[in-house]
């Protein structure tokens, strides 16, 4: 697989989005609950891509409608209830350092079910990258391992960053439309689950109650705009163009992301957060150098 510049541009501008969606998170579940703001934010994700949904409606793959609905349940609905869940709980930097084992899943599972070969340099690729993800977490502020006592929490994110895995196999092996239009359809369909959502937890009855919630709404139309209408679209376009082992490595630069977030929040930067951002940049690279296959 030849890889070409604006695959890579993909990547560093999906690791970007996505490394920020923490933040947008966590200010988002200052203001609702965590199942209020996954629900938002997938409403409001579909909303904007309903227009879109609709122009694409001739095309629609009424064969693969099942593989739409899983795609939507398992890269979208469960992860976006877990997340704000486990951020009440969890911090950030721990939430972002679990979601990078998405490139150890992609391995292993795809090696388990879909018999799916990775080189020797993508697997050591990883384990180095995965390796500087460590450090990063390790160099962090003791703040953000010490509140971080209960595994359930660790569990449900590991588990959220399964899903993400199983709907990046999915997308690859189903997706028979343009990554828009398929974006747009997962969209579309999330709107029920959402709206459903916020009218069990009350939202629109205790929403005008709470005028400073127009902030935290705030975030998380930001988070949807740019953290799952774009950034899907996109994904998805990488996953087809390239393979479901380079896609994941966006989960690796997610928390060099954080990390210059903290940065420019003011946080002080230790010498085992610069080696592992560089140890994660030497695995991407290391990743694409030894082609040799192994089974």
């Amino acid at each position: 697989m030849k890889l070409r510049v604006r695959d890579w541009i993909t990547l560093f501008l999906l690791s970007i989005v996505w490394g920020s969606s923490f933040i947008l998170i966590k200010k988002g579940v200052a203001s609702f609950t965590p199942f209020q703001v996954g629900a938002i934010r997938m409403t409001l994700a579909g909303l904007m891509l309903a227009p879109t949904a609709y122009r694409f409606r001739k095309i629609f793959p009424r064969r693969h409608l099942k593989w739409i609905l899983l795609a939507a349940l398992t890269g979208n609905l469960l992860p976006m209830f877990i997340f704000p869940y486990a951020q009440e709980h969890v911090s950030s930097a721990v939430a972002g350092v679990l979601n990078s084992t998405q490139s150890i899943f992609i391995i292993t599972l795809g090696a388990i079910f879909l018999k799916m070969h990775s080189s020797r340099g993508e697997i050591i690729g990883v384990i180095m990258a995965f390796i500087g993800v460590l450090l990063l977490f390790v160099g962090g502020e003791k703040s953000a391992t010490s509140q971080d006592s209960n595994w359930l929490y660790f569990i449900l994110l590991l588990l959220a960053t399964v899903f993400y895995a199983i709907n990046t196999f999915i997308t690859k092996r189903r997706m028979r439309v343009p990554a828009i239009a398929w974006a747009s359809y997962i969209g579309v369909a999330l709107i029920v689950p959402g709206a459903i959502t916020l009218l069990i937890t009350g939202f629109f009855h205790n929403f005008n109650s709470y005028p400073a919630r127009w902030e935290g709404l705030g975030y998380i139309f930001i988070l949807s705009f740019f953290g799952t209408v774009l950034a899907n679209i996109y994904n998805y376009k990488l996953i087809k163009d390239t393979s479901p082992l380079f896609a994941s490595n966006v989960a690796l630069l997610l928390p060099v992301v954080a990390l210059f977030w903290g940065y420019v929040d003011g946080e002080a930067i230790g010498w085992l957060q610069i080696l592992g951002s560089a140890m994660i940049v030497a695995g991407l690279y290391f990743s694409r150098r030894v082609k040799k296959p192994v089974k």
